[in-house]
C-alpha cells in the first residue's frame, strides 16, 4: 500500500478548497476603493451589511481629486437603478442611443484637493426577494464642461448634447459590494 504524502501548503489549499466548496469562504464586501491615473479617489461602501426586506439599501460614496485640476462629477437627477437576479447596478451615467426627450444631468465641480461625499438610495420595492445581492455603482467624471452647462443652447438639442458627453466623459464602474438581505 503507497501512502500520501501531504506538504503543508498543499494541506491549505486542500482545506481551502473544501472550505470554499462549502460556502464558508464567501466574503461579503462592504467597501471598495478605486483610484484613477488621473488621480480621482473613490471610495463606496455601506454601513449596514444586513439589511430588512422591506427597507432601503443606503449606498455612501466619496470622490477626492488628487488631481491638478477641476473635475466635474457627473449627476443624473434621476438616478437609475437596475435589479435583477440578486443584482443591483446603480448607474447615474447611462448615456444610450434610446435615450430621449430633455436631459437631466448636472456637473458637480470637485476642486484639486476637494472632495464630495453623497448617499445613493435604492428603494426598498425594488428589492423583491432575501438573500445576497451584489451591487456594482457607476460613476462618470469630464474636466471640461464647456457647451454642457444647462442654459447652453446645445441642451435644447439632446442628441447634440448627449453626443458630446459622451465624448468627454470618463465612466467608472466599481462592485462588487455585497448586502445581505433578511
Amino acid at each position: 500500500m503507497k501512502q500520501i504524502q501531504i506538504i503543508p501548503h498543499q494541506l491549505c489549499i486542500l482545506i481551502a478548497i473544501l472550505l470554499s466548496l462549502t460556502g464558508h469562504l464567501d466574503a461579503h464586501i462592504k467597501s471598495i476603493k478605486a483610484q484613477t491615473k488621473e488621480g480621482l479617489s473613490l471610495t463606496v461602501w455601506v454601513d449596514k451589511q444586513s439589511i430588512r426586506l422591506g427597507k432601503n439599501i443606503e449606498l455612501r460614496f466619496r470622490v477626492e481629486n488628487k488631481s491638478n485640476k477641476v473635475v466635474y462629477l457627473v449627476k443624473k437627477e434621476n438616478l437609475e437603478i437596475e435589479t435583477k437576479k440578486n443584482r443591483i447596478v446603480v448607474n447615474p451615467f447611462t448615456v444610450g442611443p434610446d435615450e430621449i426627450g430633455s436631459t437631466d444631468y448636472s456637473f458637480l465641480p470637485i476642486r484639486k484637493g476637494g472632495h464630495y461625499q453623497g448617499t445613493f438610495v435604492v428603494p426598498a420595492q425594488k428589492i423583491d426577494e432575501d438573500g445576497v445581492w451584489l451591487i456594482e455603482v457607476g460613476f462618470a467624471f469630464v474636466d471640461n464642461i464647456q457647451n454642457l452647462q444647462p442654459r447652453n443652447a446645445l441642451n435644447s438639442d439632446p442628441v447634440l448634447f448627449r453626443g458630446l458627453l459622451v465624448q468627454r466623459a470618463t465612466p467608472i464602474k466599481l462592485g462588487q459590494l455585497y448586502v445581505v438581505i433578511e
